[in-house]
């Protein structure tokens, strides 16, 4: 009797564990995506693509080309719109380019399409960089750079601007050290010039796709938009010239 219960018991432990079947699969499936099981892929909708890269556009756009605004805030001096053109409503200033395309996502949701524009600002202060005068290819700018580095002389190939493939040999708060800078580097053989570059702020914000004098923002909208940005304003700026071809 001993000898047949052990072999019962023997036998048991042999026996195969039972194949999961299709129902309990998928829930197990589920459970793993629910907990962030590393095994289970993230699967992305072909326009959720689409649209990060047309994000992507839009961002590169408003970062290449700021709207240049005088010193003179327009809403200010009314006089200021009638030799620069009409104004139209925008919502500002925004503190950084991710801040400003949230505002223009959340403004989708009550019908309301707006773009994001940078705007840069003079401040009436300037700043002086030192210049080498442009070369006439990339190579002989490169090749120039290396001759200044191997003097140590801290500089870089300039890539835009009236200035490209000139040398920006420093950039410096007045005019007085900008200059004695370029005197310095003169006795060494190095012809300079120095360039006066305005300060600018640059802020961002949002308008109208269509370039219309109001945005349709009511009161109530204005209201959710004041929780999340308590800084921000509604006001009258220089129309957009153009409207963007990617919006």
């Amino acid at each position: 009797m001993n000898l047949g219960f052990f072999a019962y018991h023997w036998l048991l432990r042999e026996v195969a564990p039972a194949v999961v079947g299709p129902r309990v699969e998928q829930t197990v499936e589920r459970v793993n995506i629910a907990m962030g099981s590393p095994r289970v892929a993230r699967i992305q909708l072909l326009r959720e693509v689409r649209g990060d890269a047309s994000r992507d556009r839009q961002l590169n756009r408003v970062i290449k080309n700021p709207l240049q605004q005088p010193v003179i805030d327009a809403l200010d001096d009314p006089s200021h719109q009638s030799t620069d053109g009409r104004l139209c409503q925008a919502l500002g200033p925004l503190s950084d380019l991710f801040e400003g395309q949230a505002l223009v996502e959340k403004l989708k949701l009550y019908d309301i399409q707006t773009i994001l524009q940078a705007v840069d600002q003079a401040t009436g202060d300037s700043d002086y960089r030192v210049v080498m005068s442009p070369a006439k290819t990339p190579q002989d700018a490169f090749r120039k750079l290396r001759e200044l580095k191997s003097a140590n002389i801290d500089s870089y190939v300039i890539a835009q601007g009236p200035d490209a493939l000139g040398i920006s040999l420093g950039l410096f708060s007045s005019q007085m050290a900008a200059r004695t800078a370029s005197a310095d580097l003169e006795t060494e053989g190095y012809m300079t010039q120095v360039r006066e570059i305005p300060r600018l702020l640059r802020e961002f914000w949002v308008y109208g796709v269509t370039n219309e004098e109001r945005l349709g923002v009511n009161a109530v909208i204005w209201e959710a938009i004041l929780i999340e940005y308590p800084e921000i304003e509604q006001k009258m700026r220089l129309c957009l010239e153009n409207k963007p071809s990617d919006v």
